[in-house]
């Protein structure tokens, strides 16, 4: 009889061991965080021919370096949007640094217009005119990601157009210039999934990053 109870107990503490570790794995029981990245400058730069992205920083990832982003999005007020057509959007990011630097079409990059790095983009988005949003949501998620695992550089982002940059009445549209935003990251706690050192990296694989 106690040789039936021991091994009973035995696969009760088993099987307490497969539950434990399948929580620690599965993300839905651990708590989501957000931490939100204001918009720290925001610069429009024009080429001569009157064509125009503009430059955005959020500052430091820091706070979620060592964390599993699950989403990012960069979310920007537009209270002088002005009615007009239809206008797509996209952010990339920038390969080359310019912080603390008065960024122009031709400084500091090696391309005029800003060094974007084609790799990392955000997803494009539709600014509809017959739908006046009162503000701009676009996905940065595997941007972000790449950022943190420093596959592109954090050198902030550059909003722009799929054909390369705002008419002089597109950017009436967008209301001139971009006053304030957020970048707003949302991740869990790599520890409380159960992943230490290295984690990361297997993770990635296992999701096909």
């Amino acid at each position: 009889m106690s040789s039936n109870r021991g091994g009973r107990r035995a696969r009760l503490a088993a099987a307490g061991l497969v539950i434990a570790g399948s929580l620690l794995l599965d993300q839905s029981r651990v708590a989501a965080l957000e931490v939100e990245l204001p918009l720290e400058s925001a610069h429009v730069i024009s080429s001569e021919a009157g064509v125009s992205r503009i430059v955005l920083d959020f500052g430091a990832l820091e706070q979620v370096r060592d964390e599993l982003v699950t989403s990012a999005h960069v979310r920007i007020p537009l209270p002088n949007r002005a009615p007009g057509e239809d206008l797509d959007l996209v952010l990339y990011g920038l390969s080359t640094p310019w912080r603390r630097t008065v960024p122009t079409w031709t400084s500091p990059w090696r391309t005029p217009g800003g060094d974007l790095d084609e790799s990392a983009s955000s997803s494009v988005i539709t600014l509809d005119a017959r739908q006046p949003v009162p503000f701009l949501r676009l996905d940065v998620t595997h941007l972000v990601r790449a950022m943190l695992a420093g596959e592109v550089p954090a050198n902030g982002f550059i909003m722009t157009t799929p054909r390369g940059g705002f008419s002089e009445s597109e950017m009436v549209v967008l209301g001139g210039t971009i006053l304030s935003g957020d970048l707003m990251v949302n991740y869990r706690k790599l520890t409380a999934l159960g992943i230490q050192d290295g984690g990361r990296e297997r993770l990635d694989r296992k999701r096909g990053r």
